[in-house]
């Protein structure tokens, strides 16, 4: 016969837990909470939330456009020159030797200035076949705009530059091509962005990383005069237009003469000294009006061949061009409005940039790269010293902020879209 449990004494009872209400209990059983206890607590906006919040969407912007410049140079290998240079890459590692290539000019010397992509090229081709080309140049457009998403000023928002560094990659595409093409892109996105660290930090680190760059850009590009062009009218302007400043340190104008020579000598220091020196005169006098005597405008981009001046060029002016030379336009925009503020550093190299581009348009983009840093940098320091650089919470400052950013993540994805269906192309 079963029994009733007994009642606990005083003791007993006052040693045990406190009971439950009826509510706690089927809380606990169930597992369930009220509504009030699920919600987070209320955290009104204030504007450190909105300035973190800026600054998350402007690197997701830059990321979203590097990742666009990945998807840009992930194409279809077209370029019979490129076979050229897989094949020689094949037969020599050296840069000297005959033309093997060819039926009518078999033994003449074949001046290549570019020797050391040929090689590279063929072992890429060697060991992941077109499919490696195709990554290669698909890694080398990112790393081209990566560099140029990095040449900004500090502590300015980065939102303004990775516009106009997708406008540069529409303008760029017709030369996202694996091999010295390519390279003339990431040489000069690579070079601004060292100069500009210089500009900010002028460590002596720069001595030999500047050189360096220039040296290995002249094996692997018949363009690097380009490179050191830069160079030299950069330290021009930094003496003749710019002058010292405050806050310089006194020796900044002769650390950058060193660099100077440095990278000069660093250019020259090829097997093929004599043809490099005379690089640029062979591309305007010889290259491209032999390019331009075949006549054949079924070629793609055909306008490169041909001064922005001539008839031809405006025939066959297409999308890419037109961006190209709407962003030297608004890099000058840019050097008016930010005239009390101007980067005179800069003037020389794009002027010289967009002068070789009008007799050449072969370096239209590369002046499209070019523009793309300058208006991030003067578009910077202009709004840096023009508006205010604290947050607020007001509708219409926080509108331009968030809808800003969303339309322009949108039109990113937009523009991923035409380039990966063919439509940018044509």
């Amino acid at each position: 016969m079963s029994t009733l449990p007994e009642s606990p004494t005083g003791a007993e009872a006052s040693s045990l837990p406190p009971a439950k209400s009826s509510r706690e209990g089927s809380q606990g059983a169930t597992g369930v909470t009220s509504s009030a206890d699920q919600l987070p607590e209320y955290e009104p906006l204030t504007p450190e939330l909105v300035e973190d919040e800026a600054v998350r969407g402007d690197v997701v912007i830059r990321w979203a456009t590097v990742l666009l410049a990945l998807l840009f140079g992930w194409t279809q290998i077209d370029d019979t020159s490129l076979l050229v240079r897989i094949r020689q890459g094949q037969q020599r590692f050296l840069p000297f030797g005959v033309d093997t290539l060819s039926a009518s000019a078999g033994e003449r010397t074949w001046i290549d200035l570019a020797w050391l992509s040929n090689p590279i090229l063929a072992a890429v081709y060697g060991v992941l076949g077109a499919f490696g080309l195709t990554v290669l140049g698909a890694v080398v457009s990112a790393l081209t705009f990566w560099f140029l998403s990095r040449s900004s000023v500090k502590g300015v928002s980065t939102w303004w530059g990775s516009v106009c560094a997708a406008l540069a990659l529409v303008a760029v595409f017709p030369q996202l091509v694996p091999g010295p093409t390519g390279i003339t892109l990431l040489g000069v996105s690579l070079l601004v962005f060292l100069l500009y660290r210089w500009s900010e930090d002028g460590t002596a680190g720069f001595v030999w990383q500047i050189p360096l760059t220039i040296w290995l850009w002249s094996q692997l590009d018949s363009r690097a005069w380009i490179g050191a062009m830069i160079v030299l009218l950069y330290a021009l302007s930094w003496v003749a237009l710019r002058g010292f400043q405050e806050g310089d340190a006194p020796d900044k104008a002769k650390h950058l003469g060193k660099i100077t020579a440095a990278s000069l000598v660093a250019w020259l220091l090829h097997p093929r000294f004599y043809h490099v020196l005379l690089s640029p005169l062979t591309a305007y006098r010889t290259e491209y009006p032999e390019l331009r005597a075949y006549n054949v405008f079924d070629w793609d981009y055909v306008w490169q061949w041909y001064p922005v001046f001539s008839p031809e060029f405006k025939t066959h002016l297409d999308l890419f061009a037109i961006i190209a030379m709407g962003l030297c336009g608004l890099a000058f925009l840019t050097f008016a409005i930010n005239f009390k503020r101007l980067t005179w550093e800069w003037v020389l190299p794009w002027g010289g940039i967009v002068a070789l581009a009008v007799f050449g348009a072969h370096q239209l983009p590369v002046a499209a790269i070019f523009s793309c840093a300058v208006i991030t940098i003067n578009a910077q320091l202009w709004y840096r010293g023009t508006f205010s650089q604290k947050y607020t919470v007001d509708t219409m400052p926080l509108a331009w902020n968030r809808g800003g950013r969303a339309i322009t993540v949108v039109s990113l994805l937009l523009l991923g879209l035409v380039a990966s269906n063919g439509m940018l192309m044509g």
